[in-house]
């Protein structure tokens, strides 16, 4: 969740579910500005000299239906910036929004809850009566003089209306505010008889001679209702006979009692749009369709176990699919929707297009099936990288709802020719350091949404748009959100495959996933563990990457004092691309090298440093140069990996010093003198020169 204004309103007024009002207070408590913000909102919200927005004029900027949108989340995205941009600089504003969002969390979030007996109870306080109204007599018409005329009219802006009560009038009239007084007594004790029914007066029998004050022998009383003794009268004449009391009325029954009071509503969030869960119910949806490029597997009951799906086998929803990097899976659901697991290796990715964003750095391919709602084809989380849609069905469009990163869009492909891709990765851009204590910010999600052919529709909240073929949509999580539809030149580069025209490492990939296919019949982990002591460097660069996909990190942390350069490169690259997949997963890491390979708190803390990227300003300070060079002699292989891994992005030229992290402490001190010697002790190296276009 971003921390915007209307967040952070919702925040403040309580209305956030307790995960979200966690992660707001965290970024609160980190941000300063955010911080500011908090106090300037509680002062316009008590400045009682402020008056409400101008409606008309040049300054009146937005109206009460725009503030409605506002809060409602109903605005579109175009004119949120505007919105918090006009409340940010103007205090009448900020406190017009604020005070709305607190009047709505007010009467939304907390109805009043009147129990049915108060209904009761207030109808028998004041039984029916039937009241013989008396003619109205015409009212004499007396002169007065000007002074009583001006009391009169003074007394008429008082009274609202009211007829005028004098106190010079008659004797009733002077009687009436003690009739109303007496009135109201006698009311509030019938209410305070009828709100305690249960208490029954205690009776007292009348002393008829002694055979009722009396116990069974005649002597004290007795019993729970005896009197205490009573003196005899003295002789005299005879007393006259009791006269007799009229009985007296039996007490009501007691009611029933009253219903416990009905527990308060939940507040409805103000700033959130109403949220579309997934369907949790286990239903099967299709089959993996049978081919020799296929690799798909299921999470298992334990942790990190993983199940792989044989060739058509049924797949079910509420379960987490992955395809192996290199891999493509199809799935054929028995709604008539075709989804592709489309798994990639960086042996079939262009630099070019990474640079111009025609392509996010996307591996495996994990997503959750979920059982999709009426009016959906097909219904699913995208956790990471590249899924395909195409519609087969008979007639008709295909609905599907894609889920990532806590957003839902809805694709409508048109008809059997309309196909379109989604990509998700995660990145850790240069900004984003490392914090041992999980403060640290998360990785930036990014989002790419492609119109391969035929008629693509996509609908984000209340906006929809058609996406022409050969479009692109975006999407991320640390600026403006969704960008686009972008038209392109032609269909990406890994859309086309030109097999002909490939490297020959993507040649070499080919073949080495070809073999893993023959052999995943096999247990998926030691298989992939034997393959990173392969006499070829491809297979052993896809273990590496398969093992990644699959969560098991410790045999790659490994892999960074390997022998082989290109299982420590593949390592770096595989352990980088781990930490960027979710937000604190380098946490995670962290403590794993601590608990499983005994790393010490100062060695886990500098391997995820270099995990991650340098800032600008560390790039441009000798000190990080300085720091670089020294790592490359310590005593961790990994963090002269790591040291080495930098240096050699950081400045090209040092490609030709050699360096092997696994050698000797001379051949280690050799290097550290050649780097020394290009990058001197406060010195920068140059900048390198840009790269000449493939």
């Amino acid at each position: 969740m971003r921390l915007t204004l209307r967040t952070l309103l919702a925040y403040l007024d309580d209305t956030l579910e307790p995960a979200q009002a966690a992660v707001i207070g965290q970024k609160v408590a980190e941000s300063e500005t955010a911080q500011k913000l908090i106090e300037r909102i509680k002062a316009v919200l008590h400045d009682r000299q402020l008056t409400v927005p101008p409606a008309t004029g040049p300054e009146a900027k937005i109206d009460a239906n725009t503030v409605a949108e506002y809060l409602d989340n109903e605005l579109p995205s175009d004119k949120l910036a505007d919105v918090e941009e006009i409340c940010l600089n103007s205090d009448v504003h900020l406190a017009e929004v604020a005070a709305c969002h607190q009047i709505l969390t007010l009467f939304l979030g907390e109805p009043i809850q009147v129990p049915p007996t108060a209904y009761e109870r207030m109808s028998r306080l004041a039984p029916e009566r039937r009241v013989r109204r008396r003619p109205r007599r015409k009212k004499p018409v007396v002169e007065r003089g000007p002074d009583e005329l001006h009391h009169d009219d003074e007394d008429e802006t008082l009274r609202l209306g009211l007829p005028l009560f004098q106190l010079g009038g008659s004797g009733f009239r002077r009687w009436v505010p003690l009739l109303v007084v007496v009135v109201l007594v006698a009311a509030l004790g019938v209410a305070i008889w009828q709100a305690f029914p249960d208490i029954e007066p205690v009776r007292v029998a009348r002393q008829e001679g002694t055979s009722q004050a009396t116990g069974p022998s005649g002597g004290e009383p007795s019993g729970p209702g005896a009197r205490p003794p009573v003196a005899e009268p003295p002789a005299g004449p005879p007393a006259q006979p009791p006269v007799a009391e009229p009985p007296k009325p039996e007490p009501p029954p007691p009611s029933e009692p009253m219903p416990m009071p009905q527990p308060m509503p939940p507040k409805r969030p103000l700033d959130k749009v109403p949220t579309n869960e997934p369907n949790p119910q286990r239903r099967q949806l299709g089959q993996l369709a049978a081919g020799r490029g296929s690799a798909l597997f299921r999470r298992g009951p334990e942790a990190n176990s993983w199940e792989r799906v044989a060739p058509d086998a049924e797949v079910a929803s509420a379960e987490e699919l992955i395809s192996l990097p290199g891999f493509r899976s199809e799935l054929r659901l028995d709604s008539g929707v075709r989804l592709v697991l489309w798994g990639n290796v960086d042996e079939f990715t262009s630099m070019q297009a990474l640079r111009e964003g025609r392509e996010l750095p996307v591996r495996e391919c994990a997503l959750t099936l979920h059982a999709p709602g009426p009016g959906f084809d097909l219904d699913f989380t995208l956790h990471r990288g590249r899924v395909v849609l195409r519609n087969a069905k008979a007639d008709g469009g295909a609905v599907i709802r894609l889920r990532f990163a806590d957003e839902i869009w809805d694709v409508t492909l048109g008809d059997q020719r309309s196909e379109a891709s989604a990509e998700l990765a995660g990145l850790y851009l240069d900004d984003m350091p490392f914090h041992a204590d999980g403060r640290g910010e998360g990785p930036a999600i990014l989002c790419g949404l492609f119109a391969l052919a035929g008629e693509v529709q996509l609908k984000v909240r209340y906006q929809t748009m058609a996406l022409p073929p050969a479009s692109l949509v975006t999407w991320n999580n640390i600026g403006a959100g969704m960008l686009g539809p972008y038209p392109m030149t032609k269909p990406p580069e890994w859309w086309l495959e030109p097999e002909q025209a490939e490297a020959p490492e993507a040649k070499r990939m080919r073949l080495a996933i070809g073999t893993l296919a023959k052999r995943l019949g096999q247990p998926v982990r030691p298989l992939l563990v034997g393959m990173l002591r392969e006499p070829e460097s491809a297979p052993r660069r896809l273990a590496v990457a398969c093992l990644v996909a699959l969560d098991d990190v410790l045999p790659v942390v490994d892999g960074l004092a390997s022998p082989q350069a290109d299982v420590r490169d593949s390592a770096v690259a595989g352990l980088r691309h781990w930490i960027s997949r979710a937000p604190r997963l380098d946490v995670r890491l962290y403590r794993l090298l601590q608990e499983q390979r005994g790393f010490g708190r100062a060695q886990a803390e500098i391997t995820l440093h270099l995990l991650h990227n340098f800032s600008r300003d560390d790039r441009a300070k000798p000190e990080t140069y300085e720091t670089l060079i020294a790592y490359l002699q310590h005593d961790r292989p990994a963090i002269r990996t790591l040291a080495h891994w930098h240096l050699v992005r950081l400045a090209p030229q040092g490609r030709t010093i050699a360096y092997d992290p696994t050698a000797p402490a001379a051949q280690l001190e050799k290097a550290v003198l050649a780097w020394k010697k290009l990058i001197p002790d406060g010195a920068v190296p140059p900048a390198p020169m840009p790269e000449a276009p493939p």
